[in-house]
Formats: structure tokens, sequence, C-alpha cells
């Protein structure tokens, strides 16, 4: 597969064809050091900064309002809470390698399950996009081998290979792949929508036990305001 966008030469390298310009570097070289997570138990009561956890991330979205709450001392607050711009990778599990971009979100820790990594040296969005691409997962499948619940480590992150375009052209693909993610969400709303109002005509149309039980008029009001 080749990255080269423009038509200039590529070279080969141990990522595969890409454009000579294409810098390799290892995480380590482009990121903070990796750090894992906090562990404690979750609570739905307020009773401290809100739990980040594998199972909140659904689809490469989080529903902020249902992520629960934790007790974390004051003092180790500033090792765990997240900002915009991290990048969080699933350590183990079925879920291994799947990673989650912070753009904002409330005073909120991260679970023991998962790793954060901080970029400095690269486009952060960039970075996350990478690490949704083949060139990402090639690595990460041959780190975890055949065990399913193999995981990663920090230190193996650490070590894994990124490709590195000039500054400029890392914008230019983030302008272009958060255009495309914008599109796809806008179209995901509405396919939303209209399944929502597919099942409310089925209601109407056939009617359901628990429906004919119930208030008979409440299909109809939806489908009408729908």
């Amino acid at each position: 597969m080749s990255f080269n966008i423009d038509g200039n030469e590529s070279v080969d390298t141990p990522l595969g064809l890409l454009p000579k310009r294409w810098e390799i570097r290892t995480f380590e070289d482009v990121c903070e050091k990796p750090e894992y997570g906090y562990t404690e138990t979750a609570s739905l009561e307020q009773i401290g900064p809100k739990f980040l956890r594998i199972t909140d991330i659904q689809d490469g979205r989080v529903n902020w309002a249902t992520v629960p709450f934790c007790k974390c001392p004051e003092e180790l607050k500033p090792r765990y809470l997240l900002k915009p711009g991290d990048l969080l990778v699933a350590r183990i599990g079925a879920t291994t390698g799947k990673t989650y971009y912070i753009t904002d979100c409330p005073e909120v820790v991260y679970a023991s399950y998962l790793i954060r990594l901080r970029p400095k040296a690269i486009n952060g969005r960039f970075f996350y996009y990478f690490c949704n691409s083949e060139l990402y997962w090639r690595q990460i499948d041959a780190g975890k081998g055949e065990k399913l619940k193999g995981g990663v480590s920090g230190g193996s992150l650490a070590r894994l290979l990124v490709c590195v375009p000039p500054r400029p052209e890392q914008d230019q693909i983030v302008d272009l792949l958060t255009h495309i993610d914008s599109v796809i969400e806008l179209h995901s709303d509405r396919l939303t929508l209209l399944n929502e109002l597919r099942l409310a005509t089925l209601g109407c149309v056939f009617g359901t036990p628990r429906q004919a039980e119930s208030d008979e008029g409440e299909d109809e009001k939806e489908v009408a305001n729908a």
C-alpha cells in the first residue's frame, strides 16, 4: 500500500512504501512517557472526578453523562487527570490497541486498563488517525501474537513505529480526515433519527403487545412530531 499522496518519490521503510520526505520515528520519540491509569472502584455517586473506563468508550465516543465517579486524593489528580490532546489506548482484552482521543472532557481520571499517550512532537490528531490505520494495527497484532488477552504495555507502545510527514502535511491530512469524520457523524445522527422514525411507524401501524396495553395514541404523536 502506498501513501505517496502527491506523486513524489517513495521509498521502502519498516512500515512499507512511504513518501521519501516522511520520517520513521518511535512512539517514544513523538510522545511523553506512556502512563498507566488509576486503580479504584467506580461509583454512581459524585464522590470525586469522573472515572473513564474501557467500557465507557463505545464506537469512538464517550457519553460523559453516564461515566461514573471515583475517589481520588487531590495529590494524585495531577498524575491521572485527562486533558484535551491526550490519547488513550486499551491495554488488555479483546479491545487491546483501540484508541480514544480527548478533544474536551470534564474533570476525569482514567482507569488502569488504559494507557495514556501525550503527543509532544507530532500533530495529536494526526497521531490518533495513524493509530486507526493498518500500519498501526499490524504492529499491535504482531505484539499480541495468538493471545487474545495478551495486551500491550507502556514499553511495547513506546517501541512502536509511526510515520511522520512534515508538519504542514500532517495538518492537511488532519483537516481532510476531520472533515470526513464530521460528514460521517452528521449522517450517523440522521440515520439514528430515521431508525427511530421507522420503529415508531411500525409500532403505529402494526402495534405490539406492550403498546396495546398502553396509550395507543403515543406512537401516533411520536410519528407526527417526527
